[in-house]
């Protein structure tokens, strides 16, 4: 076998190596080392899928218990019937900062909220589960209790 054709032979397995790799990164982008820097990375990137009213991406940040609860679809349903109440002003979160727990397997996220209220600040909690950081936002959305909210005001 010529010179040419093993350092060809090299490259192309190196070049499907990292092609994998790359695959599985992108597949699985929840998985990161522990630490405060990486959740808050997570939060943020929720954040903005929340900000863009993509419920789809939002439900993919949230904990394992919240997904139980309700299926992708489900929850873009609520998401979708929960925002078709009258606000004075879009929704939108302002993330405001991040505290971890020692060991950084859990910890809380805080945003003030530009709807509803004015300087109403909500509190989200952060998971490290499966080989990353999910949330623990949005829970009336998931189990369908975001109604019960608009009910009480009538």
């Amino acid at each position: 076998m010529s010179k040419r054709k093993k350092w060809s032979i090299a490259f192309a397995v190196v070049a499907l190596l990292v092609a994998v790799l790359a695959g599985f990164l992108l597949t699985h982008p929840a998985l990161s080392p522990k630490g405060e820097p990486y959740a808050e990375k997570r939060v943020l990137a929720m954040a903005k899928a929340a900000n863009e009213n993509d419920p789809a991406k939002v439900y993919d940040f949230l904990t394992k218990e919240l997904r139980d609860i309700c299926s992708k679809e489900e929850f873009c349903k609520n998401w979708e019937d929960e925002r078709t109440y009258p606000y004075l002003i879009p929704f939108w979160i302002f993330f405001r900062g991040i505290e971890m727990e020692q060991g950084n397997e859990q910890g809380s996220a805080k945003f003030e909220r530009a709807a509803r209220l004015p300087g109403q600040f909500e509190e989200y909690g952060i998971v490290y589960e499966n080989g990353g950081y999910y949330i623990d936002a949005f829970r009336t959305i998931a189990d369908g209790s975001y109604v019960e909210i608009f009910e009480r005001l009538s």
